[in-house]
């Protein structure tokens, strides 16, 4: 039967899923509601953003997950550590209860530790020599990688504001409005005026 109290409303999980649009929805939706976010500092947080971010270049020597979290603040590893059990749980609970109906979405459950470090000492204020120091990415990488972050950040920030996470938004927000600057512009890497 039809009727106003047959109509399904979104959860305010919904409407903050609908909302992020530069990575997973569903992932980034359980970490700001279940306070990833509260308790780091700035520079963290767009680390903890950074695990959307594929950065191809691969490293010479290969390093293990453990290795590329090891010169993070311990606050962020394990929040780290967090988003990567929740990200297991979330796709399991996708496997039981939406593949179990032959429903196959597109869910890409994927998340990426080598630009973390990268991420989190621009955002921290380092000069791109010292990213040079710890990385092999290319120049236009770090500049397409760092406005897609930045423009990540903006959307969380957005999302906070809504949730009145006030304090959690100015933090992101101060440092996201750093992450344009030296190399790292708006303007087209291709195309000169």
């Amino acid at each position: 039967p039809r009727g106003p109290e047959n109509i399904l409303r979104p959860t305010m999980k919904g409407i903050i899923a609908s909302e992020i649009n530069d990575s997973n929805c569903l992932l980034i939706t359980e970490m700001i509601m279940q306070g990833f976010f509260d308790e780091l500092e700035g520079p963290e947080m767009i680390a903890l953003l950074a695990l959307f971010i594929e950065e191809s270049e691969k490293m010479e020597d290969e390093l293990t997950p453990e290795e590329k979290k090891r010169d993070l603040p311990p606050k962020l590893r394990q929040m780290i550590d967090r988003v990567l059990y929740m990200r297991d749980d979330l796709e399991l609970l996708e496997e039981e209860r939406v593949l179990s109906r032959n429903v196959y979405p597109e869910t890409d459950w994927s998340v990426y530790l080598d630009f973390v470090p990268i991420a989190y000492l621009w955002a921290s204020g380092c000069h791109v020599s010292e990213i040079y120091q710890i990385s092999n990415i290319y120049e236009g990488n770090l500049i397409k990688s760092m406005l897609r972050l930045q423009n990540m950040a903006e959307g969380t920030i957005e999302v906070l504001k809504t949730l009145e996470k006030h304090e959690q938004a100015n933090k992101l927000r101060e440092v996201s409005n750093s992450l344009i600057r030296d190399i790292v512009t708006n303007n087209s890497l291709y195309v000169t005026t």
